[in-house]
């Protein structure tokens, strides 16, 4: 099966209520089945993102560059529709929370 391209800027919104929210980006680019790239939550807390895509699942690391922060996660998506649409959930650790949590979401490619 050969594997989409999901070199893209993807992009979801998420919101809590009470008017609270949560942006989140994922810069993808991907050779195959390897993919590479950065997620981004709200605004500057970037992380690097490695992960691979098979059979249209995407899953994948994400870290922070800086020694000193823990935060950390995990992402599973499934690449829907034609193609602009992954679907699925990040399992994370947040340093500011000290907690382990999980979040679904569905992202659409940003244009």
């Amino acid at each position: 099966m050969k594997e989409k391209n999901i070199h893209a800027l993807w992009f979801t919104e998420i919101s809590f209520g009470g008017g609270h929210s949560l942006s989140i980006r994922l810069n993808l680019q991907n050779e195959g089945e390897t993919v590479a790239g950065e997620v981004e939550f709200g605004e500057g807390k970037k992380y690097q993102l490695t992960g691979r895509l098979n059979h249209n699942v995407l899953t994948f690391l994400y870290y922070s560059p800086d020694n000193n922060r823990t935060s950390q996660g995990t992402g599973t998506f499934k690449l829907t529709g034609e193609g602009e649409i992954l679907q699925g959930a990040f399992a994370y650790y947040s340093q500011e929370r000290d907690l382990i949590d999980t979040l679904k979401c569905t992202f659409t490619v940003l244009k």
